[in-house]
């Protein structure tokens, strides 16, 4: 994880209508997500999250970032996390940060034992690629195109955890953002293998709120909360 940027002022208004209600005792929040965030970071932080206000429910809704971005507009989710999300203008993005796009593999694969790699390393392996409604194919598709390779694409799909999952068995690989959790384990049978190679960027992680929506309290202090969460990761890498 790079950094994390704020708009300031939007920031300081959220944390000031949280210090005025720190009584909060119950209420929901509609919440999206990318699919990557659904095997740890959102359970992880949901549970720490419910440990101070345990009368909060949640309705999460699992999709892509165009998606997302078209709920938020029709005020049919609080705030979305989304990645790569293209400019809108009744969308503010309240903070972001970047996260290193990797090499995902088993840990009996060839590239496993590297410290980093360059995207012509994977030209001769066969690759878990993203399907056109997950927002990273257009970034991996432009890297590739300026490398000048094409991809061995074993299997496309549009569940960012199946690339994973199918790397992970040693499938494929995948090119996928460093993993978002606090779990680790030196058992671990797959490595995430950073990029040392200038064509390969860093994905970006916003979070998104409808331009003008006065949010819920309860809303306001998980976004807080989850800003927080992902600071921790960061400085804990």
């Amino acid at each position: 994880m790079n950094y994390i940027r704020n708009t300031e002022s939007e920031m300081r208004r959220m944390r000031s209508e949280i210090d005025a209600l720190k009584g909060m005792r119950r209420g929901q929040v509609s919440l999206g997500v990318p699919e990557s965030f659904v095997r740890d970071f959102l359970p992880e932080t949901l549970a720490a999250f419910q440990k101070l206000y345990p009368n909060i429910t949640y309705s999460v809704h699992v999709s892509g970032t165009p998606e997302l971005l078209e709920m938020l507009a029709r005020d049919e989710l609080d705030f979305a996390l989304s990645f790569n999300p293209q400019p809108m203008s009744d969308i503010n993005h309240i903070f972001e940060m970047l996260l290193p796009t990797c090499v995902l593999a088993h840990v009996s694969h060839p590239l496993a034992s590297k410290k980093s790699v360059r995207l012509s390393d994977c030209a001769e392996y066969d690759i878990a690629m993203p399907d056109k409604s997950v927002s990273a194919k257009v970034v991996y598709d432009q890297m590739f195109s300026d490398s000048r390779i094409e991809p061995r694409s074993l299997l496309t799909s549009n569940s960012y955890e199946l690339l994973r999952s199918v790397a992970m068995q040693g499938l494929s690989i995948a090119v996928v953002n460093n993993h978002i959790s606090n779990k680790t384990s030196p058992d671990m049978q797959y490595r995430y293998i950073p990029f040392d190679d200038p064509r390969v960027k860093p994905q970006r992680l916003t979070c998104c709120i409808r331009h003008g929506r006065n949010l819920p309290v309860t809303a306001l202090t998980l976004i807080e909360f989850m800003k927080k969460s992902l600071l921790r990761l960061e400085n804990s890498k």
